[in-house]
């Protein structure tokens, strides 16, 4: 059987290599894969190597340091950041993303797509089935539960559909990348003597703090979705070359046709990404017993920054409380896409309740005052840049 193996490591120490060990290794793409999967994932390494590059160039000026990544055998739906002793001969940072988080976006995605009544206006949506798509629960595991490769059979929607599952990796690459150089990972060994940062952590370790936990992640998403909005309007602005295949322009212009259309595209991508990381019962009072804010508020959190982007940025053309109105409705078009795929009536509860109470901006405070008493531990770590205030 010929193996092919996306791209591995370009940097290991022994430390790294057990933790790898015990999450499974390094995955293997052989030869019973099919053709498209192979593709899927010579692009998203061609797109993991430019963004590390980027990253190392522009993000790591304070503390220069090689970044390196791996996929992980293992099938859950996690990804996790790791930072080498600045003791070491040559100092390094590593994101490992599991392989079951990029086929659960890939199955996810393609499942809305899939579905006629989902997204209406991408590709034709009536060569769609609905009956293909269902599934009794949102999985965060599909290869146990068989429940992968639902692909969409208009050529135009399955391209959208994995145009969607690489902005959202793009995403989780960034974030963990933002936990790497914001300094998160000396932190966390400093307080827990951890010597990785894990998204979805194991039952029975200890943690920090929740609201401390949460205000990490907050920072973390916020240097994610300034990194993937300007990815998004960088390809809003490059115009498909003359003779460019047609499924291909429609693609690009369901995705990056304006300023609103590639906004959405990343606002939906990611919503989708935090409903699987944090697949629970929405229960506002509860929001200081979880690791992560729950999806809506952390969405919600995020279009607050977002709002700032546009409000100080009138060049965009983008009006900051048009798009505050237009976040909802991604967020809610989001609920439905996924209620329709499970059979049921969506839960817009979580989004009701953050857009027409306070208590999302009282809590923000909570994680805030954390935030300011972390910040000069961070200061001391920082691979660049400036933390927020």
């Amino acid at each position: 059987m010929r193996k092919i193996l996306p791209t591995p490591p370009s940097i290991m120490n022994d430390e790294l290599e057990k933790i790898i060990e015990s999450k499974g290794g390094l995955f293997v793409l052989d030869s019973e894969h099919t053709i498209n999967t192979i593709q899927i994932f010579e692009t998203i390494n061609s797109i993991f190597d430019r963004l590390i590059l980027e990253a190392e160039q522009e993000l790591y000026k304070d503390k220069p340091r090689k970044i390196s990544y791996g996929i992980i055998a293992n099938t859950n739906f996690n990804a996790f950041a790791y930072a080498s002793s600045q003791e070491e001969e040559k100092p390094f940072d590593f994101v490992g993303i599991n392989i079951g988080t990029i086929f659960t976006l890939l199955d996810i995605f393609g499942r809305i797509l899939s579905h006629p009544d989902n997204l209406t206006n991408v590709g034709n949506s009536s060569l769609e089935k609905a009956e293909r798509t269902y599934i009794s629960y949102l999985s965060t595991d599909v290869m146990k539960t068989q429940s992968m490769s639902c692909i969409p059979n208009c050529h135009i929607r399955n391209s959208y559909s994995t145009n969607l599952m690489i902005t959202a990796l793009k995403f989780l690459f960034y974030h963990e990348i933002t936990h790497l150089r914001n300094g998160h990972l000396e932190f966390i060994k400093e307080e827990l003597n951890y010597s990785y940062y894990q998204e979805a952590m194991d039952t029975g370790r200890k943690r920090l703090d929740p609201v401390i936990h949460q205000a990490l992640e907050m920072d973390a998403d916020s240097g994610a979705i300034l990194k993937v909005l300007n990815e998004s309007f960088k390809l809003m602005n490059l115009s498909p070359r003359d003779g460019v295949d047609l499924n291909i322009l429609a693609v690009f212009n369901y995705s990056y046709l304006d300023i609103r259309i590639s906004t959405k595209t990343v606002v939906f991508s990611t919503y989708i990404l935090f409903r699987l990381f944090d697949f629970i019962e929405w229960n506002y009072f509860n929001q200081d017993k979880e690791t992560h804010p729950q999806p809506p508020i952390r969405m919600f959190w995020l279009s607050c920054t977002i709002y700032e982007i546009f409000r100080i940025r009138p060049e965009y053309n983008y009006n900051a409380d048009t798009f505050i109105s237009d976040a909802t409705k991604i967020m809610l078009e989001a609920e439905i896409t996924l209620g329709k795929i499970k059979n049921e009536e969506p839960d817009t509860r979580g989004i009701q309740s953050v857009v027409s109470t306070n208590l999302h901006l009282e809590y923000l405070n909570e994680v805030k005052k954390a935030w300011k008493d972390i910040r000069p531990q961070l200061e001391n770590y920082k691979r660049g840049g400036n933390l927020a205030d």
